[in-house]
């Protein structure tokens, strides 16, 4: 599949961690296990899948205890229709082993929830638990979900428990393991960080809670939520329709008082009533456990009809896995990998202009190995640079001097005259556009270098200008001109340093670009692609 926008950001806190930049703890703890990406080679996409490897690996490991879980309260049959459902939707074929912070939490979370249900009243198992769902909230705050379906699981133990004191012994093993656990292990993470301090990082991760936890509006992505229920309609009515079976199982007082325990199970997904960015990818985080009352709806089908006609039961079975199935191979070959073969190429292009790393600005860390500049540019941090309402590009451009701008989200295309919109109508002030657009001239498809252009329309008319990355400059025209009372050719390489210039043509009206660099590398062939991600930058 195509790499997302986050998973290049999530690559590049790998880089800065290596380069001694790296100082928010928050959604880094994996810098310290993929420090080895580097031996790929300098493309970032080939990093990404090789990280996304391991990443499979945990997904693997998640599924294989979510069939677990299943086969506690469920029938092999059953279990394994769970599996395939949430294997078949959408977004879990399209994310499933992405490289983000959600695959290996989820995948903790379960294990931890294997451990915490089926082994009951052991102590060292409810231990292992709360250390294992330690390590996921270390991993991303977004487990604080998954812990509250601990927490509703426990209130439920002591209620049903008939030896209270050993459950409230084995519940308080897992209580503390988990505090002493994200204590310990918070806390050495972030020693290992370059200037992070304890208070500044439960600053940033309380003002992280504050953005991503919605109380003045219900439902924030309610659209995102339509167009899944639309895309994966059957298996949500399979999930729907076992959850109202167990509802009334339970009001009939003919289900066992353990499946009581996996109402709970739903608490993550009702989390997307709250959650800000429950995109798609949040799903594959939110879901598994829901997708048992698919399971549970085919049993009690099944169990009905065996006691009748097990040819009708094999039947049935067959025909839920067919309809669910179809619907795994539908999305698998219609998002097979397209768009990866342009990030490729593009990257390529980029490290072949610049061999060193040199920095620059785009909307999601892309050139991973760079040090980038700006801001992650998606709509919470787009919403964020607006609501503090102060031009930030003149002092970042005189700061960082980025070398390029690579244009890979929608409200980065220079080509516009007024401030282009993002996917959801987000834009840059004014100024900051005007700004961006007389630092950077167009180069090849989405990349731009740091330059200027100039429009003569007369001849011996004089341009004054300012340079703010010193160095050479590759001047490209259709005639000779004087910089600075020197006489430059087309094609020529001066060097400028920062500060002020003149720049003065000598024959007709024309066009001429001053471009940092010297006779950067330009692919002969024009970019023929549209799109550089699969899916909208939200």
């Amino acid at each position: 599949m195509a790499i997302n926008q986050d998973e290049f950001h999530f690559l590049s806190f790998v880089y800065k961690y290596l380069n001694g930049s790296q100082t928010l703890s928050q959604n880094s703890f994996h810098v310290h296990f993929f420090s080895w990406l580097s031996i790929f080679g300098s493309n970032e996409v080939i990093q990404v899948i090789a990280a996304r490897m391991v990443m499979y690996l945990f997904f693997l490991g998640a599924c294989f205890y979510l069939f677990l879980i299943a086969r506690y309260y469920l029938d092999i049959t059953s279990a394994l229709f769970s599996l395939l459902c949430y294997l078949s939707f959408v977004f879990t074929v399209l994310n499933g082993s992405s490289f983000r912070h959600d695959s290996i939490a989820t995948f903790f979370f379960l294990f931890a929830l294997y451990l915490f249900l089926v082994k009951k009243e052991s102590i060292i198992y409810n231990v292992a638990a709360g250390l294992a769902i330690a390590i996921a909230m270390v991993f991303t705050i977004k487990s604080a979900i998954h812990l509250a379906v601990f927490g509703g699981l426990i209130v439920m133990k002591l209620f049903f428990s008939r030896n209270f004191y050993k459950t409230l012994v084995s519940v308080s093993g897992f209580i503390f393991a988990f505090l002493f656990g994200f204590i310990i292990i918070y806390i050495l993470h972030i020693t290992a960080l370059p200037d992070a301090s304890i208070a500044s990082q439960v600053h940033a991760i309380s003002n992280a809670y504050s953005t991503f936890v919605v109380t003045h509006q219900f439902f924030p992505q309610f659209k995102i939520f339509k167009l899944l229920l639309d895309l994966d309609w059957i298996i949500w009515l399979f999930l729907s329709s076992g959850t109202i079976l167990l509802i009334i199982d339970c009001a009939r007082k003919k289900s066992n008082f353990e499946n009581t325990y996996l109402f709970a199970l739903l608490i993550p997904l009702f989390s997307i009533l709250i959650y800000r960015n429950a995109f798609p990818y949040f799903y594959v985080f939110a879901i598994p456990t829901a997708t048992i009352f698919c399971g549970y709806l085919l049993r009690k089908l099944t169990y009905r009809i065996k006691l009748k006609q097990q040819i009708i039961c094999f039947a049935l079975v067959l025909t839920f896995g067919s309809v669910v199935f179809k619907n795994f191979v539908t999305y698998y070959s219609a998002f097979y990998p397209k768009q990866i073969n342009v990030q490729h190429k593009i990257l390529e292009v980029i490290h072949e202009m610049f061999p060193d790393p040199v920095p620059y600005i785009d909307g999601c860390s892309m050139v991973s190995t760079f040090p980038g500049s700006g801001f992650f540019m998606s709509s919470t941090g787009m919403e964020g640079y607006l609501k503090k309402g102060e031009s930030i590009m003149e002092r970042l451009l005189t700061l960082k001097k980025p070398r390029f701008l690579l244009a890979n989200v929608p409200h980065l295309n220079l080509h516009s005259d007024d401030p282009a919109k993002s996917y959801i109508g987000l834009s840059f002030m004014t100024d900051d556009w005007q700004t961006l657009k007389s630092y950077f001239i167009h180069h090849w498809g989405p990349i731009w270098v740091a330059g200027k252009h100039f429009e003569f329309k007369r001849g011996n008319e004089n341009h004054r200008f300012k340079i703010t990355v010193p160095g050479l400059y590759t001047v490209e025209g259709n005639q000779n001109v004087l910089i600075d009372d020197r006489l430059i050719q087309t094609g020529d390489v001066i060097k400028l340093e920062t500060g002020n210039h003149i720049i003065k043509n000598r024959g007709s009206p024309g066009l001429t670009s001053l471009k940092w660099g010297e006779n950067l590398y330009r692919p002969a062939e024009k970019p023929v692609f549209d799109r550089i991600f699969m899916g909208p930058f939200l």
